[in-house]
């Protein structure tokens, strides 16, 4: 929340939705009805909201289970059927509530409920086998635990396939099913594959099991679910201040990875490791250890190795993310597609850019026979506020006819971004006198944009993309030619 505080500017005491932020703070977002309620802040919490509710319904579970834990999460499984296909009915209906339904099926803590007892029953298939379990350990070889550890994850990917590239794909689609396919495909009908892997590597000493073993990987596990929590955040935070495509696809990603790292490495220190603290002391009424889980964070950052190495990767990331923000440099996907389009053509494309609204990365004109098809690769810019224009003009620069605008796509696009645009500009519809096509910015209140470079027209106020003429129609862009003349 405080991420999205500071990239958007949401004040907590004069913000409208104070009490949408209040369901976050004390996590009850998932028990709300309402489409988008639950993922503004931070998606990923929701998890967190769901589980408290698992939680809070424990010990009424307990007692339920006392007749057994399998039919508990049979009936639990029974629950969440019946919900998910009245969702469905009423999404078939032709009440507009699909994304809602969808939604509602993926989070609610009583549909999900069935995750949580499932849990419940092999757990406690667990503890009792665990009553027998020097006798049957001595019975059982590395290479037989393999086996089974191998069978095991061989049956959640083969779940896992067929629910998103095989049957469910092929035979489940359309709103009439977007209810019901939601809840197979997030867990519903993975969960035979889940149950055997957590029951047998619950027990197995085989190969597999002894590598997620070492304290490494433990380590990497026990700060799995911050990284879970702050990967959106992470990415809000990168996309905002760099844009997309700004930087090289491998740098960002890197960026990104070892920023979620780093925060999680950061809260495992100072968030869980103090609260399991204090919720251990309270639990042994040792009120000592509950008064120390206080500074144990504290103490992780200067004493702890762990903490030291996150502290330091989150300073050097976030250090970098503001040096590459501040000084914009464009290692991004359109300047190498410039440059692969340059050494295709064989000519110098040249940019040109449109203050305050975009940069025209490149162009190309293609003359069919029906139409004239203009593509245009844009950047825009972090001011952007105006809509792309098209003119047809004659031979002195005089607009004709105008048409073709774009506003929707730049007014989604963030700064930073690309759009790229194909405009078919029909024949039949260009008049005879018709000898310049042009673009450029405009907006109501602020007027067109200047351009700085090209071939220019209209005060330098509209760049002339292609010439109408009596053999075919040429590419201008800034002051070339592109070769795409066709006949």
């Amino acid at each position: 929340i405080w991420v999205k505080w500071y990239l958007s500017g949401i004040n907590l005491l004069h913000d409208k939705d104070w009490l949408q932020i209040g369901t976050h703070l004390t996590l009850l977002q998932s028990w709300i009805p309402i489409n988008g309620w639950a993922m503004r802040y931070n998606g990923p919490a929701w998890s967190i909201s769901t589980e408290l509710g698992f939680y809070l319904m424990f010990p009424l579970l307990l007692l339920i289970a006392k007749r057994g834990y399998g039919k508990l999460a049979l009936a639990c499984l029974a629950i969440s059927i019946v919900s998910v296909v009245s969702l469905q009915l009423a999404v078939n209906s032709g009440a507009m509530l699909w994304p809602l339904a969808v939604e509602i099926g993926y989070i609610n803590p009583l549909i999900r409920a069935f995750d949580f007892t499932v849990g419940m029953w092999v757990a406690s298939l667990f503890l009792r086998r665990n009553e027998h379990g020097e006798a049957e350990s001595k019975k059982r070889t590395v290479l037989g635990d393999s086996v089974y550890e191998i069978l095991a994850l061989s049956l959640l990917a083969f779940l896992f396939y067929q629910i998103n590239f095989g049957l469910v794909q092929q035979y489940i689609y359309g709103l009439e099913f977007a209810v019901c396919k939601s809840w197979l495909v997030r867990g519903g009908a993975t969960m035979p594959g889940f149950i055997a892997v957590i029951w047998v590597f619950s027990w197995s000493d085989g190969i597999i099991n002894r590598f997620f073993s070492k304290p490494a990987i433990v380590y990497l596990g026990e700060i799995s679910f911050a990284l879970y929590l702050v990967q959106m955040a992470a990415l809000d935070l990168m996309v905002t201040k760099l844009g997309v495509g700004q930087l090289p696809v491998f740098y960002f990603v890197l960026l990104t990875v070892t920023l979620c790292i780093g925060l999680s490495m950061l809260l495992f220190a100072i968030v869980e490791m103090p609260i399991r603290q204090f919720l251990v002391g309270l639990a042994d009424l040792n009120w000592r250890k509950v008064g120390d889980s206080f500074w144990v964070g504290w103490r992780n950052l200067s004493r702890n190795s762990a903490g030291l190495v996150g502290t330091f990767i989150c300073i050097s990331v976030i250090g970098l993310i503001f040096y590459e923000s501040q000084n914009k440099k464009s290692y991004s996907l359109g300047s190498e597609t410039l440059r692969m389009a340059n050494e295709l053509h064989g000519v110098d494309f040249q940019p040109v850019v449109f203050e305050d609204e975009a940069t025209l990365q490149w162009l190309e004109v293609t003359d069919n026979e029906d139409t004239i098809d203009i593509s245009m690769w844009w950047q825009v810019d972090n001011k952007h506020r105006r809509i792309r224009f098209m003119h047809f003009c004659d031979s002195e620069g005089n607009m004709l006819s105008q048409g073709y605008v774009n506003a929707q796509q730049f007014n989604d696009a963030a700064g930073g971004s690309f759009v790229m645009e194909t405009v078919k500009v029909k024949k039949s519809e260009i008049v005879q006198d018709v000898r310049y096509i042009g673009v450029g910015f405009w907006g109501k209140e602020i007027g067109t944009s200047r351009i700085k470079s090209g071939m220019r027209q209209m005060g330098n106020r509209r760049l002339v993309v292609a010439e109408v003429k009596p053999y075919g129609v040429v590419g201008v862009g800034a002051g070339f030619r592109v070769n795409s003349v066709t006949n």
